[in-house]
């Protein structure tokens, strides 16, 4: 177990080195806001989930729950969206949601990729290219949300774009708030 978390910890460190420039600080906080939380709320929960993380599926629903239980002005859930790098898909999985498919899409979009979530695991796209990947997540974006611009989302998917840097600074404002495993809050 010590092991583990001297690894963690030294992962943390090494992947904050590149964020100290100032392009990677992000504009603003990131996350997904459920339903209509407002950022007044007097109770706030950040939770850090990975979109391929068993874990993070198996704790959805009592998420889900509780911010269905409370009002927005009384209670704000938000989601931080945490690509751990031994899940081979998630950064691409992260990208998809927190730039492709839009904040307001982002809880049918998290439902699509948890009930496929066997589909993009690491024993299941073993002989599976980027681009294949790139591919299925936009065939399930287009099932979900029919208006999407299925060209459009598989360019946003690549890397070196504008999203991708994105998805980078997201992922450092995660492990610059201590967070190395998921689910967490």
């Amino acid at each position: 177990m010590m092991g583990l978390l001297f690894r963690a910890a030294i992962f943390v460190v090494l992947a904050m080195l590149p964020s100290s420039s100032v392009g990677d600080i992000p504009t603003t906080t990131p996350g997904f806001t459920y339903k209509d939380g407002l950022p007044q709320a007097p109770v706030q929960l950040q939770v850090f989930i990975d979109l391929l993380c068993p874990y993070s599926k198996a704790a959805y629903p009592a998420l889900k729950q509780l911010g269905d239980a409370f009002e927005g002005k009384d209670f704000r859930l938000t989601f931080q969206v945490l690509p751990l790098p031994f899940h081979r898909n998630a950064f691409l999985a992260a990208q998809s949601t927190v730039h492709s498919v839009g904040v307001q899409s982002f809880v049918p979009w998290l439902e699509t990729i948890y009930a496929n979530q066997d589909k993009l695991s690491n024993t299941n796209t073993l002989n599976t290219t980027p681009n294949d990947l790139i591919t299925q997540l936009a065939s399930w974006a287009h099932a979900a949300f029919p208006s999407i611009d299925v060209a459009s989302f598989r360019k946003t998917l690549l890397p070196g774009t504008a999203e991708d840097e994105k998805t980078r600074q997201l992922f450092r404002y995660t492990l610059a708030h201590g967070m190395v495993l998921s689910p967490w809050g």
